[in-house]
């Protein structure tokens, strides 16, 4: 026997703070998608599917891998399995950098690297990387030299947030100097990716 639906939390203003996707089959509550953008939000959720806890005998569902479920949930008995099953790639690091939320700062930041990729031209060759003091950054052409190099799975996984930079330099996966190195730590979120479902 299966069943699904949804369910969406509401603030005091009746406005949606959150919602969860689900399926219950054979005494199992399968979680397809959980959203909530605050506390009040997240602890709501969790009560409609502890309501659900005399037709159940677990619950299932896919979270970040960051994500302190156990800690946040009293008593629980976590099981966690890490099944990583996404590849990503920058096709074009101009638009990808223009769109990219670098993080503020009182200053203006600059970047000199040349990029390899074997495989897309118009990401290949010597690049500018100018960010503003608001975090909004442009990728330009550059003619000069430079020492620093970084190739395209490196500048996807370091701008994803799946490994910080000083991780990539240690590595050998960046060449630049330290206060480059210092500059990319603070300009990037130290946030890793999550994506709920395939596309």
């Amino acid at each position: 026997i299966s069943a699904g639906g949804g369910s969406v939390q509401y603030n005091e203003n009746n406005e949606p703070d959150g919602y969860v996707l689900y399926w219950l089959e054979d005494e199992v509550f399968h979680i397809k998608d959980m959203i909530f953008i605050n506390e009040e939000a997240r602890i709501g959720l969790w009560n409609f599917i502890s309501a659900h806890f005399s037709m159940i005998t677990k619950v299932v569902g896919n979270i970040h891998t960051d994500e302190p479920l156990a800690f946040l949930l009293e008593d629980a008995d976590i099981h966690e399995t890490i099944s990583p099953y996404y590849m990503a790639r920058i096709v074009d690091i101009e638009q990808f950098v223009a769109q990219y939320p670098f993080k503020a700062d009182t200053h203006k930041r600059e970047w000199t690297f040349t990029l390899n990729d074997p495989l897309l031209s118009w990401n290949q060759g010597t690049f500018m990387l100018k960010i503003d003091e608001q975090g909004k950054g442009t990728v330009l052409r550059y003619t000069g030299r430079t020492e620093d190099k970084i190739d395209i799975q490196t500048m996807t996984t370091m701008l994803l947030g799946y490994k910080r930079p000083d991780y990539l330099y240690k590595i050998g996966r960046i060449v630049c100097s330290e206060e480059t190195l210092d500059m990319l730590e603070d300009a990037i979120e130290q946030k890793t990716p999550y994506f709920s479902d395939y596309f």
